[in-house]
């Protein structure tokens, strides 16, 4: 799957600010193209509000993304969101959110019973966990067109 591509701005995952460049003007790009032409060294830019590193994660292995997304972590969800396009790690935590969540509502209504019986309880927990998900956000999109149609009746 691929989702429409453009040079976006890049921000801090640490505190949000847009990410400039050595000339003072936001950047495409989250290291230093000049040097990466040059030499082939990435060096990652400095936030110019917070003072650290705009994104670590540049340097980080997949799971290690995918760990830190598990464990809720707001930088790890500014990197994958807004600076890379890591369209299949979406996908992932997606499906593992689904899993998660059905074997929650699962272990709380276990019945007990033979084994095939509590996977097949398990797989049906699945699906509501997912129909759930479908019908958030249809609804959602449908508020946010409701929503955006008044405001340009007015």
């Amino acid at each position: 799957i691929h989702f429409y591509k453009r040079e976006m701005t890049k921000i801090c995952i640490n505190c949000g600010a847009s990410v400039l460049g050595k000339n003072g003007e936001e950047s495409s790009k989250l290291f230093d193209e000049n040097l990466y032409k040059k030499t082939k060294i990435l060096k990652l830019l400095p936030c110019e509000k917070c003072g650290t590193i705009c994104d670590r994660y540049l340097e980080y292995e997949g799971t290690l993304i995918l760990l830190d997304l598990a464990l809720q972590n707001k930088a790890a969800y500014r990197h994958v969101l807004i600076n890379e396009n890591h369209t299949s790690t979406i996908l992932k935590m997606s499906l593992l959110t689904l899993i998660v969540e059905g074997y929650c509502r699962w272990a709380t209504f276990q019945t007990g019973g033979q084994f095939f019986e509590q996977e097949f309880q398990f797989y049906t927990n699945v699906g509501e966990a997912l129909t759930s998900l479908v019908v958030y956000l249809l609804v959602s999109v449908f508020i946010i067109l409701n929503t955006s149609l008044v405001r340009t009746s007015v």
